[in-house]
Order: structure tokens, then C-alpha cells, then sequence
């Protein structure tokens, strides 16, 4: 799967479990500069691009278990 769908996959189940919708928005936006930062710092000490995207997208952890805790 590409980074983008990967992302966007990840990003959209966390943010099904957040129930109040007007959150939404402003929560995927700084779930963005986070995973955007990690991937950076990740290339910037040498990592392949698609390794750090691999990498930074599992540091995010499970997209239910931070969604539920973000609800």
C-alpha cells in the first residue's frame, strides 16, 4: 500500500471514533505534523523515505486504540 493510502487509512479510522465531528478537523491536523515531523527526523538521520514513512506511521500506533482515547 503507498504511504498516502496508508496514512489516510490509518487517519480516517482514528478519526471514526471521534464522536463530536467539529473535533475532527483539527485533529487530523496535528495527528499530520506529528506523523509529518517523525518522518522528517527519520530521513534527516538517513532513512530511505519509504522506510521512515513505514516507520513513522507504526510509531503512531493503532489508529482504534488512539482514536478511542482521542474520543
Amino acid at each position: 500500500m503507498s504511504e498516502q493510502r496508508s496514512w489516510a487509512f490509518w487517519c480516517a479510522r482514528v478519526l471514526g471514533h471521534v464522536r463530536f465531528k467539529p473535533d475532527r478537523k483539527a485533529i487530523e491536523r496535528e495527528l499530520t505534523e506529528h506523523y509529518m515531523d517523525h518522518r522528517q527526523d527519520l530521513q534527516r538521520i538517513g532513512y530511505d523515505p519509504e522506510l521512515a514513512s513505514q516507520r513513522a506511521l507504526r510509531a503512531m500506533g493503532d489508529a482504534d486504540e488512539v482514536g478511542r482515547a482521542l474520543d
